[in-house]
Parts: C-alpha cells; sequence; structure tokens
C-alpha cells in the first residue's frame, strides 16, 4: 500500500456549490435572478475549489 497518499484538506467550496445548484433549481421554480446569483455562486465555488487545490498541490510539491 502507498503510504504517500494524504487526505485533502477540508474545504467550504463543495457547499458554496451545492447551494449555487440549489438557487439556480429555486430560480427556476420562481424568478430568473434567483438562477442569475445561483450560476454565479456555482462559478466562483468551481474557480475557488480549483484554485484551492491548485494552490495546495503547489505547496506539496515545494515541500
Amino acid at each position: 500500500m502507498n503510504e504517500d497518499l494524504t487526505t485533502p484538506l477540508y474545504s467550504f467550496w463543495p457547499i458554496f456549490l451545492a447551494t449555487g445548484i440549489v438557487l439556480i433549481a429555486m430560480g427556476v421554480v420562481f424568478t430568473v435572478g434567483i438562477s442569475i446569483l445561483g450560476v454565479l455562486l456555482v462559478f466562483a465555488s468551481i474557480i475557488g475549489w480549483v484554485w484551492e487545490n491548485r494552490t495546495e498541490r503547489a505547496e506539496e510539491q515545494n515541500e
């Protein structure tokens, strides 16, 4: 078994992503403005999550 494996740090980005998806679904039912807010939150969450993972990997490589 490979002992070099590490678990990723905890992140709040998946929670924000899920909230954005819920807002998109709510916007379909109620109003487009809520969907737009959800789409923005989804994009921000994906960018933040990817950025967090990239910086974490860069730090691991520098060690």
